[in-house]
């Protein structure tokens, strides 16, 4: 687990009198002291409400900012647009529904203790989360303010043993968390930074065309070759994509001959379709936790055989797939295919098929589709690649545009598979899907 570490976990404490905090340890030594605010609402739950004497004993107070050891990796990311902060940003979770915030803390005294978020919420309305610790679950409601640097304080109890405890806040919809700033605890002891959860370790497995492959050198080159460069050493990418293959020769043993169905024929063995050995290789080695992701398309729209696939026939293959993925425990995420370089005057335009088919299993399945055709389009058009010089790609194709692409409108070049898998990855953390957990920082 890499943590979102930039000044060392200090404890300072003080002893104030009068309208000051009577004991005060502060996590991150370099920033500012939190300012008290008053708290919105106070949450419990039968099995970890407390509540404490003004008689008892001073207790000291942990700040935890996001800069500190304490405060675990997650999907999203450090901001700093909305003014009223504490310490070095406030974390801006993604939008959706798995975007858990965690800190992890260590305790030496069991006990009851007060914590307070810090949190601004400049959404129309209230954004709902589950904060856990220790296994006691409940429910907090962050009520909309009057903008995002309308910082607001949300105070619960609990009881905690001794030891390492993971504090999380997750969402309860998909509208995410909101801007959360900081975590106060005051108890019976001070709170030391805990172990945050380990990674463990995970492979990616990429089924794809040519634009997903390997590919050559120097080019074509697929961005299924420089996605491990985005992620930590933890995930191991296989990247299973060939070049000129459909989704059903890449998947099963096809003929050249178009059967009555209108699909190009595949062969059989007792009853079942002959799987090419990389699917089955894959589907041996896939393990609980694996992501598989599946990206065809540029072919599958050939009028002959081998490679022609009809809607129908495209759907089905690319469910058989998910399908075998989640039976193993995996996640699989549909893929639409990667746009060509097509112009319309100054204006890249849609280019690809299969687009509805493969959202349309994403729905039905209710798996992640990552709409590779529109986010590269839309890449295309920030570029202002259109129009191209002499009207298409050519190995005499100069500038940004010939050193993106390879030698014609399809295919990349590494810088262009770099910036191809980039939109992938970004693609993750937008859709909250807990891989980009993986991802290196700045990615």
């Amino acid at each position: 687990m890499k943590y979102l570490t930039l000044t060392p976990f200090i404890l300072a404490l003080c002893a104030c009198t009068g309208a000051q905090h009577e004991a005060t340890s502060a996590i991150n030594a370099s920033s500012s002291v939190l300012a008290a605010s008053s708290s919105v609402a106070s949450l419990s739950s039968s099995s970890s409400i407390s509540s404490t004497s003004s008689s008892e004993a001073p207790q000291p107070i942990t700040f935890i900012e996001e800069s500190d050891q304490a405060f675990c990796t997650f999907n999203g990311a450090i901001e700093i647009d909305h003014t009223g902060f504490t310490g070095d940003g406030y974390a801006n979770a993604s939008n959706a529904l798995n975007a858990a915030l965690t800190w992890s803390i260590q305790l030496d005294e069991p006990g009851n203790y007060s914590l307070d978020i810090r949190f601004a919420n400049g959404g129309a309305t209230d954004r709902t989360a589950t904060f856990t610790a220790s296994g006691k679950s409940q429910s907090l409601a962050f009520p909309a303010g009057s903008g995002w640097t309308d910082w607001q304080t949300q105070t619960l109890n609990v009881s905690l043993n001794a030891g390492n405890h993971l504090l999380t806040l997750t969402p309860q919809t998909s509208a995410g968390l909101a801007n959360i700033d900081s975590l106060s605890i005051k108890g019976p002891s001070i709170a030391q930074p805990g172990m945050c959860p380990a990674q463990a370790p995970i492979a990616v497995w990429l089924a794809g065309d040519s634009t997903v492959a390997n590919g050559q050198t120097p080019c074509p080159v697929g961005w299924g070759k420089t996605l491990p460069e985005y992620f930590n050493d933890k995930v191991t990418v296989h990247n299973r994509a060939v070049g000129g293959r459909s989704v059903r020769t890449w998947l099963y043993d096809v003929s050249d001959r178009m059967a009555s169905d209108g699909e190009c024929a595949i062969s059989y063995a007792n009853g079942s379709p002959v799987l090419q050995q990389r699917w089955t290789s894959m589907l041996n080695e896939m393990k609980a936790g694996d992501w598989l992701f599946i990206q065809f398309g540029i072919n599958d729209g050939s009028r002959t055989c081998p490679r022609h696939v009809g809607q129908t026939a495209f759907r089905d293959a690319y469910s058989y797939m998910a399908n075998e993925a989640i039976a193993r425990g995996a996640n699989p995420v549909l893929v639409t295919p990667a746009p060509m370089i097509r112009c319309s005057g100054s204006t890249a335009v849609a280019n690809r098929g299969f687009i509805d088919a493969v959202k349309s299993v994403g729905e039905q399945l209710n798996l992640p589709v990552i709409d590779l055709h529109q986010l590269g389009i839309d890449r295309y058009n920030q570029l202002g690649f259109c129009p191209v010089e002499g009207g298409d790609v050519s190995a005499s194709t100069g500038g940004e545009v010939g050193a993106y692409f390879c030698n014609d409108h399809t295919h990349f070049d590494t810088p262009g598979a770099r910036d191809i898998a980039a939109i992938i990855t970004n693609a993750l953390g937008a859709q909250g899907l807990s891989l980009a957990d993986y991802l290196l920082p700045n990615n």
